[in-house]
């Protein structure tokens, strides 16, 4: 496959404005920081450890001895799990029998770490299902957020899967929210391809215009992002405005031409986009596709003539 070479400083400078690009330092932010893999790893203070390997029976035994506390918070260790509860750490671990034992035993479902991670979130990343519910079950305030705003929803659109979007969603959650960058659940599902979260979203009637702080809408971010096509097809249909570019002035035809991801261009092509738009560079779709330096942008460039 041909290496494709970097584009100029200053168009590099044009694309990555502002911190909206950490959207999914997300995906591979928050989740890499709290990665669930982790929970096969031994944790200190015996509660925790129990809640980790999801011994519901001991946990229950454990909590009838003096000098135990539900809520204890490992102290030390590393920075991922410091501040963690007993229940955190079985909702990261996906273990529903304990998390249920521990709420059961008085745990605060609300309490959170320093940067705001809450038994919701961690269980919404352990992709658990009934861990989720048994959290919600508990009257966990679904719209909490982390320090940098992202709620259980924002997270499950990126990462979870469409059941647990959908439980979530089925509680309350407010799917307008937005985080510190302004980017919303459906941001979230589409940047990171997941098809069938965008489908519930949708479903949910969430608003399909809305842009984040570099004035990029879902389209935009899936038309520059490794998501098939299906999103910006479902994107479309809901009402997404394929002729709008960001605050920089790039549209989604410039981002998947970028791609280049034939199919993406000929969806939105069909769909209305404006192939002579012009960035704030004055670059078209096609000079994005020939800056790609590789054959598949010079066939998208000549699809753009």
């Amino acid at each position: 496959m041909a290496q494709r070479r970097s584009f100029p400083l200053l168009v590099v400078a044009l694309c990555l404005t502002g911190v909206g690009v950490a959207l999914f330092v997300y995906a591979k932010g928050l989740s890499a920081e709290i990665d669930p893999s982790a929970a096969s790893q031994p944790i200190a203070g015996s509660l925790h450890e129990l809640a980790q390997l999801g011994d519901a029976g001991a946990i229950e035994a454990a909590l009838k001895r003096p000098g135990v506390h539900v809520d204890a918070a490992i102290e030390g260790g590393d920075k991922m799990r410091r501040g963690m509860t007993p229940l955190m750490v079985a909702a990261m671990a996906g273990k529903a029998q304990a998390a249920r034992s521990l709420i059961a035993g008085g745990a605060k479902v609300d309490a959170a770490t320093l940067d705001g991670k809450t038994p919701l979130i961690l269980a919404v990343l352990s992709s658990d299902l009934e861990t989720v519910k048994a959290i919600l079950s508990a009257q966990a305030r679904v719209d909490s957020r982390t320090a940098e705003g992202w709620t259980a929803l924002m997270v499950a659109a990126g990462r979870g899967s469409r059941e647990v979007v959908a439980a979530i969603v089925a509680a309350g959650a407010n799917v307008e929210f937005k985080n510190k960058w302004g980017q919303t659940a459906l941001m979230a599902a589409s940047m990171a391809g997941n098809v069938e979260n965008v489908k519930a979203l949708l479903e949910a009637r969430v608003p399909v215009n809305v842009v984040d702080d570099d004035g990029r809408d879902a389209l935009s971010l899936a038309s520059g992002a490794e998501a098939p096509s299906e999103i910006l097809k479902l994107l479309i249909d809901a009402g997404a405005e394929v002729k709008a570019g960001d605050r920089d002035g790039v549209t989604p035809l410039m981002r998947a031409a970028d791609r280049g991801d034939s199919d993406k261009v000929t969806l939105l092509l069909t769909s209305g986009a404006p192939k002579e738009a012009k960035d704030k560079l004055g670059r078209t779709a096609s000079d994005w596709a020939v800056s790609r330096d590789d054959e598949r942008g010079r066939e998208i460039a000549k699809m753009l003539h």
